[in-house]
């Protein structure tokens, strides 16, 4: 939970996980289409109807696409073995800001550093 411990009950409604997966369909989405796009216009360029710099366009315009999909697709894997892993190992064991407390100035809590 975001906010276990504040007085109105606020709870985030969307994990990490699903806020990742979301713009993962979207892109995938995104993806076929400039791909389907991609082979009309190839094939309007095979019987000379448009230029091949137009094709070009379309080409780097996929290859961002599908760039842009698999970051997406590896971030959300990664998003959900770091979450299996944390309930592996246990709520306070994965982040160091569980281990280590450290305070708004960004020392450790207890230190000598003062500001």
């Amino acid at each position: 939970m975001v906010a276990s411990n504040v007085e109105t009950g606020h709870t985030a409604a969307i994990t990490l996980k699903t806020a990742a997966f979301l713009p993962l369909i979207g892109t995938l989405l995104l993806t076929v289409l400039s791909a389907i796009y991609f082979v009309d216009s190839a094939l309007a360029l095979a019987h000379g109807l448009i230029p091949a710099m137009a094709v070009l366009r379309l080409l780097v315009c996929l290859l961002a696409s599908a760039t842009v999909t698999l970051f997406l697709y590896v971030f959300n894997r990664a998003q959900s073995r770091w979450t299996e892993g944390r309930r592996a190992l246990g709520l306070a064991s994965v982040l160091l800001v569980d281990v280590i407390p450290i305070n708004y100035r960004g020392f450790r809590s207890g230190g000598d550093a003062q500001l």
